[in-house]
């Protein structure tokens, strides 16, 4: 579809829902259009990066890289923005600055103007604190040149909670890269820590499958409802609604195909299944907790050394590590021989209630209070306030298992 507001238009005629992710175009006539037509058809409008990634450049939109002296002033972008009133969700800052820690080592030395690898840690917290200035660099950048907030990330990884540290506004989970029973969790868990609204922005045209088949469009509708009862407060495609070339075949499925018309059907009927059923206010009940403790630096995906430390094997991971990939036995039942399942039922593969958080250590002691069952699987760190916390815990009747 169009770009700008004709895109909206389209938007609307299609009926693809009460939320957008948009192009801020560097037309600030244009720009202010749309922002206008989102408020009058109350429509969060979610803003794609102004920022090219791992640098000060602009504007990215128009794929250009130009002098911020070139482009719209901050004031300029601020009184466009307030157009869309309370229907301005947030823009998109540190666009995968997780991938720091989850890519492969190559791709974080392979071109100029992307995210670069942390500098040699030798210790948890010293790399712990180094992630912090890295993101704190770009994010005091955008609210001081660029635009106020809210500023929101898009990330594949277990590092929300340290996003949400470093000072970002709405936390958004890049669903399908990586396990999303684990993404999910964690990207719920620190956005209960931290107090932050959160929301799932689906990579259908990259990870939803590199062909186009009945199994994508099954993947598709799968992974909007498993969001939806997530609690994700927004869902949002990255693509694969409007048009998509399968990256395997070079095949090319335009708008009115009928792959695209059973996508966008999909989205449809998740919007009128979201108007119809009312999800419990704060999210799904879950009891379950999973605490990451201070210092965690373990991505939860690609990468097997933790914070992304490439110069010594100590770093690769090891049993700190490991305890996250047990996680995944929540979601599968045991074998029927396996002598360890006693009782009258089989439980495995059952968390309680269906769902568990993955919270930060940093949380409040209310906070992990309103779980049952704390675990603690990974990294523990121990600081005297996170000590304190966990013996609170446990005093006040809360159950703990250390892994």
């Amino acid at each position: 579809l169009a770009a700008g507001l004709a895109g909206l238009e389209a938007f609307v005629a299609l009926r693809l829902g009460n939320c957008v992710l948009a192009d801020l175009p560097l037309d600030m006539d244009e720009a202010a259009a749309m922002c206008r037509f989102c408020r009058e058809h109350e429509i969060t409008l979610f803003l794609s990066e102004l920022v090219w990634r791992g640098s000060t450049d602009l504007w990215r939109p128009a794929r250009a890289r130009l002098p911020r002296e070139e482009c719209p002033s901050r004031e300029q972008i601020n009184a466009v923005l307030a157009e869309a009133g309370e229907y301005y969700g947030g823009r998109m800052t540190i666009g995968e600055a997780g991938g720091v820690l989850y890519w492969p080592k190559d791709y974080l030395f392979r071109e100029a103007g992307a995210f670069r690898a942390l500098p040699p840690c030798e210790g948890m917290l010293q790399a712990r604190k180094a992630y912090l200035d890295y993101m704190r660099e770009f994010i005091a950048f955008e609210r001081q040149e660029v635009s106020d907030g809210p500023l929101m990330n898009v990330d594949s990884s277990l590092v929300f909670r340290y996003h949400a540290e470093a000072g970002i506004d709405v936390l958004c989970h890049e669903a399908l890269p990586g396990d999303p029973h684990r993404m999910q969790a964690a990207l719920r868990g620190a956005a209960r820590a931290y107090g932050k609204p959160w929301g799932t922005h689906i990579a259908m045209g990259w990870y939803g499958g590199v062909t186009m088949d009945e199994l994508w469009l099954k993947r598709w509708k799968t992974s909007v409802y498993y969001c939806y009862l997530t609690g994700s407060e927004f869902i949002y495609p990255e693509s694969g609604h409007l048009a998509l070339t399968d990256h395997q075949t070079g095949a090319r499925h335009e708008a009115r195909s009928p792959e695209m018309l059973q996508a966008r059907r999909t989205l449809r009927e998740a919007v009128q299944f979201s108007l119809i059923h009312d999800r419990p206010g704060g999210g799904p009940k879950v009891t379950l907790g999973l605490v990451s403790g201070y210092g965690d630096g373990a991505p939860g995906l690609w990468n097997p050394w933790a914070w992304g430390q490439f110069h010594d094997d100590k770093w690769l991971a090891g049993p700190p590590e490991w305890g996250w990939e047990l996680v995944d036995q929540l979601h599968r039942r045991e074998d029927w021989p396996t002598y360890t399942v006693q009782g009258e039922h089989d439980w495995s593969g059952q968390p309680p209630y269906g769902q568990y958080d993955i919270v930060p250590i940093e949380a409040d002691l209310e906070c992990l209070q309103g779980y049952t069952c704390l675990v603690c699987p990974g990294w523990h760190t121990m600081t005297e306030e996170s000590y304190a916390k966990l013996r609170a815990y446990v005093e006040g009747g809360g159950r703990l298992l250390m892994w």
